[in-house]
């Protein structure tokens, strides 16, 4: 094992920061300070990559327009789907409230807003 795995195993064991000496916070691998400075690096970190996501998710959304596929799965869009950039089920999970579960009763109101059953 390298000294570094080594260093970070003992002072986990020992209840110590693992990137100094001091002790760590309760339930945690670093110090206070230790984690201020991680979490300024981490906000860092994420505002340099946001952009690069952001302009990465534009340019494949571009691309899947061209290609006639859905914008969120990428699957191909059929005759019903012409005039959308998402195919049909992504329509529905898009407009589904967010519980995490399509239940029957939010099933029911869906497909018959969508036709995907006949209307009684």
């Amino acid at each position: 094992m390298p000294s570094r795995e080594r260093y970070i195993e003992k002072h986990r064991d020992q209840g110590l920061c693992i990137r100094c000496p001091n002790e760590a916070m309760p339930g945690r691998y670093l110090c206070p300070k230790c984690a201020r400075k991680q979490g300024i690096i981490n906000k860092n970190n994420y505002e340099i990559n946001r952009s690069y996501r952001l302009e990465y998710r534009r340019n494949q959304v571009d691309k899947y327009k061209k290609e006639g596929r859905c914008t969120e799965c990428s699957a191909p869009l059929d005759e019903e789907d012409r005039g959308f950039v998402t195919c049909l089920t992504c329509r529905i999970k898009a407009t589904v409230p967010r519980t995490g579960r399509l239940n029957a009763i939010n099933y029911a109101h869906y497909a018959r807003k969508f036709q995907l059953v006949p209307v009684r």
